[in-house]
């Protein structure tokens, strides 16, 4: 398909850097997905799937289950724990607790000086909270890299490809956490060490609606990484988000045409078939 073919070369710059699919249950938005993803397979692309119902296990690349393993700075896995649902204002102290605590050693340490009478702010009761519940489900090795590994971008999980299956994780606001703090993870680790191989992250969201806050960094940090989201979710997300994506719509819902602005020609989808949104206002009709 020339969308798709287009959007994963880059080469266009009338396309927006991510990829939007919206639709309600059984629309086909995950069918198209994963033709996407295997599209991006075969052309010998990076691809990572943050897999929400376990839908992506048949993709040809690795499957992790929980336990899984994180190996990253303590500094960088304190700011993703640290953006995870957080205000727009909120998120830093923290971090800073967080990261304070992780140097200590390992992850039962930093529980144990986030306990201690020393951190009185109700912050570190949060901090607290956001590393144990990772740690249900993460094995986590919280050390600094050395010039050498950071040469050889060896930032642990995130160089590896693969389907992280978070259906494994039955806590509905624990897989929430738990995907929003690996998708962070994985674009700042990128960053920090200056890995130029392109990634696509595809992030099947699952109902659990993030919020306008987190999704503005990390559409923007992403960009800064050279990370390429596949965003699927259930329904539009704000004006200012949606100028990120190229947005494929699975649904005939009467109220998105005029939150689009956009005509959109009265025909009943087919399950494959969707609403390409293109920017400048018009809709054509694309089948996967």
């Amino acid at each position: 398909m020339d969308l798709v073919k287009k959007w994963l070369e880059g080469k266009d710059p009338a396309l927006a850097p991510h990829l939007l699919l919206v639709g309600r249950s059984g629309s086909g938005k995950t069918s198209a997905a994963k033709a996407i993803l295997s599209t991006a397979l075969r052309g010998g692309e990076n691809v990572i799937v943050l897999d929400w119902d376990g839908e992506y296990t048949d993709l040809p690349v690795p499957i992790y289950t929980p336990p899984f393993e994180v190996s990253a700075p303590p500094h960088l896995i304190a700011d993703a724990l640290g953006e995870v649902e957080r205000n727009p204002e909120g998120g830093h102290v923290i971090s800073a607790l967080l990261c304070k605590a992780l140097e200590k050693g390992s992850v039962d340490q930093a529980i144990r000086a986030l306990t201690s009478d020393r951190f009185e702010f109700r912050e570190a009761s949060y901090a607290r909270l956001r590393l144990e519940t990772i740690a249900r489900y993460c094995v986590i090795n919280a050390r600094l890299f050395n010039e050498n590994e950071r040469g050889n971008n060896a930032m642990g999980m995130y160089d590896l490809i693969g389907v992280y299956d978070l259906s494994k994780v039955l806590s509905v606001s624990h897989r929430a956490m738990l995907q929003q703090f690996f998708a962070v993870l994985i674009v700042l680790t990128r960053l920090e060490a200056n890995n130029s191989i392109p990634l696509i992250l595809a992030i099947e969201e699952g109902g659990m609606g993030a919020r306008e806050t987190f999704l503005k960094r990390l559409l923007a940090e992403a960009r800064r990484a050279g990370v390429k989201l596949v965003f699927i979710t259930h329904s539009l997300p704000d004006y200012d988000l949606r100028q990120s994506f190229e947005i494929l719509l699975f649904d005939h819902d009467p109220l998105i045409p005029r939150l689009l602005n956009v005509a959109i020609p009265y025909s009943k989808l087919t399950p494959g078939e969707c609403w390409w949104i293109r920017r400048g206002g018009s809709a054509k009709k694309l089948r996967f």
